[in-house]
């Protein structure tokens, strides 16, 4: 089962809400407006069963 970390961060000013899956290098996704992290709810699992 693949584990989802719920986290936000603040920069500028402004708090970003982001989800953090595994170990490894880093993969970034991005949705565009006005999609939500759910766009990602497939590829996030498949992604993070590739830690290296």
């Amino acid at each position: 089962m693949t584990t989802i970390r719920r986290a936000t961060c603040r920069a500028n000013r402004i708090r970003q809400f982001y989800l953090e899956v595994g170990a490894g290098p880093r993969a970034v996704l991005l949705h565009a407006f006005p999609e939500t992290c759910f766009a990602w709810r497939l590829q996030i699992p498949a992604l993070s069963a590739h830690d290296g």
